[in-house]
């Protein structure tokens, strides 16, 4: 997934060169273009608790997309959000998780928090996001949550929402000053969704 994540930034600095600010043509006509880019990756067959995508895809990223800000023009903070599932696989099939609870938690050196760096270059211009978890019966924090499962549940889907304050996209300038530079910005990991799956005893 980290190669999609580098292809689709690839993608993203290629489209800004190849679309400028259009030149008006004969007659007012204008032309704009971008390139088409298909990604396909091949994995083996899932075993075991494993994090999916609401889809039930495998995944070994939760990436958060927050789309295109406008420097300067957001009217509120931005809020994106990815639900993710949590599944038992058996021979790479869905299977019941059996009786238990589950931990879900974001750890790190900063949970709850993540820097967003221009090109993800840590010296570069910066955003930051809150990042918050929910989908639990029992909230323990912004950042953690446990679940309990019965013995016939097959999935449980959770939620982790990443929020841009508005005025963090706001000022632009330098960076001798502090201001924020038209790019993509993205964080490298700082923090990890874990999810712990602990047993019923059985009586």
């Amino acid at each position: 997934m980290k190669k999609v994540l580098f292809g689709i930034m690839a993608l993203s600095m290629a489209a800004f060169a190849a679309n400028p600010a259009p030149t008006p043509g004969e007659n007012g006509v204008e032309t704009a273009s971008v390139p088409v880019k298909v990604i396909a990756e091949i994995i083996t067959a899932p075993t075991g608790l494993t994090i999916t995508d609401e889809a039930g895809t495998v995944i070994d990223e939760l990436l958060i997309d927050h789309g295109r800000i406008v420097q300067g023009k957001a009217t509120s903070d931005s809020v994106a959000y990815k639900l993710f599932k949590v599944q038992r696989f058996t021979n790479g099939a869905p299977a019941k998780i059996g009786a238990g609870t589950l931990n879900v938690k974001l750890e790190g050196t900063t949970p709850g928090e993540a820097t967003l760096a221009k090109n993800g270059i840590s010296a570069d211009s910066k955003l930051t996001s809150t990042l918050s978890l929910t989908g639990g019966a029992t909230q323990v924090s912004s950042t953690e949550y446990n679940h309990t499962l019965g013995d016939g549940d097959t999935e449980h889907v959770g939620r982790v929402t990443s929020t841009i304050a508005k005025g963090a996209t706001d000022v632009a300038g330098s960076l001798l000053n502090g201001g924020l530079q038209p790019g993509v910005h993205h964080n490298s990991r700082q923090n990890t969704l874990t999810v712990v799956y602990t047993p019923t005893p059985t009586p």
